[in-house]
């Protein structure tokens, strides 16, 4: 190591670091191929609106075959308690189903959405404590959907 030294990368650097790092799991998992590193990225987006002003709303990540990435869930405070939240959910994961997903994760900082989700069949499997602040818990949940 006496030669080496450390430097700041460029985003092409971090492109090839990808690449290298996608070569060396091809070669351990036989099972991937360039076809899943190539497939592109679908969002899927459902809205709720009251007099054209949005009240709910969700957003899906994927890739086919992949798993569903919950991006963003919100409803309006007026608008909550109402099952939208869940109907919207329920409708993403049936989507996503419908394209090849068989797995849905997201992540959350509220306590009671982790028990909402809990009750729409999500479970944690991740915890970080003191995130992004000293006393809020980051948590990763998932579902087979």
């Amino acid at each position: 190591m006496n030669d080496m030294e450390i430097l700041i990368g460029t985003e092409k650097d971090a492109d090839e670091l990808g690449r290298l790092l996608w070569d060396f799991n091809k070669s351990i998992f036989p099972q991937c191929n360039d076809a899943d590193k190539e497939r592109p990225e679908e969002t899927i987006c459902y809205l709720m609106k009251d007099k054209d002003k949005i009240i709910a709303g969700i957003v899906g990540k994927f890739k086919k075959n992949y798993p569903l990435y919950v991006d963003i869930i919100f409803v309006e405070e007026a608008f909550r308690k109402q099952d939208y939240a869940s109907f919207m959910l329920n409708k993403l994961e049936a989507e996503a189903k419908s394209r090849g997903c068989y797995l849905a994760f997201l992540d959350t900082m509220n306590v009671q959405a982790v028990a909402f989700y809990e009750k729409c069949g999500y479970s944690v499997f991740g915890k970080l404590d003191n995130f992004p602040h000293p006393g809020i818990c980051y948590f990763w949940m998932k579902k087979e959907i």
